[in-house]
């Protein structure tokens, strides 16, 4: 979108792709800022532009922990499909909002955490901005084929389901859905529920969604401050409350009874602890129960320190949580 008076801004940015560039943007006039950009910053990449600096270095100016928090919820990302992979025996990953492929062996994309963790796993990219599209169909080729890209709009999540890879899915076994980083720039409740409502109807029993995003709770002025850093910039953003985000993840139980920093999620793990409000965002991971879980489970669930039962014949409502353990130290 171009405003009168003012630098081209653009939403065709990592997680959404509202619209479209530019002429002078396609033909590499102008660059302007996106959050795969500003990502890319700060895993020290180097597919970033001058205005993703620009604004990487006014956001930490807000939130000095902003690069920590970055780089944490990468982590996180690297250990939550280890886990999926590992202790629920998912091997089919559907990568929303993918981000830039990064070549720093620090930080793993999401096709490498899966294929070390199994190697016959396969990953679907998908992602609407479009320098993102160039890197990775570049990055996923040759041997990396099997984990093919899509270039879409997240909020045209049916679109997306109906693509050919994704479609070449195996909806017999389960498949782990990543959110990571994603819902923030989604800033309507409705489309946010919309996508996960869709997911949730689409996946198949002993899936899991597992979202990372950005809140305000664990420390209100620098988060809100950094918000308003991409929103200046043209780029809207929305925190969101753990008990928001609670709600948008029912009728799903979580792995973990509540809402956790993403640095907090993995503790005993190497550079993921951090104090609470370096996070800067909480992480949560809401599974699809299998049937023949439900069938061998205990009918209780813990909330904090008290014990509630629920029903096994009826997971999908609000009062019937669905007990999984808790994800691992």
């Amino acid at each position: 979108m171009h405003r009168p008076g003012s630098r081209i801004i653009t939403t065709f940015t990592r997680t959404i792709g509202a619209g479209q560039l530019s002429e002078g943007a396609q033909s590499g006039e102008v660059r302007s800022s996106s959050t795969a950009g500003v990502t890319d910053w700060a895993l020290d990449g180097s597919d970033n532009s001058s205005a993703d600096r620009a604004l990487a270095h006014e956001v930490v100016e807000a939130a000095p922990w902003f690069k920590k928090s970055v780089r944490v919820n990468r982590t996180y990302g690297h250990l939550a499909v280890n886990h999926l992979a590992m202790q629920r025996r998912i091997a089919q990953f559907l990568d929303l909002g993918c981000g830039l492929p990064t070549r720093n062996p620090r930080y793993p994309h999401t096709w490498e955490s899966a294929s070390a963790a199994d190697r016959d796993a396969r990953v679907i990219h998908v992602d609407a901005d479009r320098m993102v599209a160039q890197r990775a169909r570049m990055m996923l080729s040759g041997p990396s084929a099997h984990h093919p890209f899509v270039h879409a709009d997240i909020r045209q999540i049916l679109a997306i389901l109906k693509s050919p890879a994704v479609q070449s899915l195996d909806l017999q076994r389960p498949v782990g859905v990543l959110l990571h980083n994603v819902l923030p720039w989604i800033t309507s409740d409705a489309d946010a529920h919309y996508i996960l409502d869709t997911l949730r109807s689409w996946l198949p029993p002993g899936s899991a969604i597992s979202l990372t995003h950005a809140t305000a709770d664990l420390h209100p002025g620098q988060a809100n401050a950094a918000a308003d850093c991409f929103r200046n910039a043209g780029i809207p953003m929305r925190l969101r409350s753990a008990e928001q985000l609670r709600e948008l993840l029912t009728p799903w139980g979580l792995l973990s009874p509540s809402m956790k920093p993403t640095g907090a999620c993995f503790p005993t793990r190497r550079r993921t602890p951090l104090p609470d409000h370096h996070s800067g965002a909480y992480a949560a991971i809401a599974v699809h129960p299998d049937p023949a879980e439900l069938a061998h489970e205990p009918s209780t669930t813990q909330t904090g320190r008290t014990s509630q039962t629920r029903c096994p014949a009826h997971p999908g409502q609000h009062s019937c949580e669905c007990h999984q353990p808790p994800m691992p130290g």
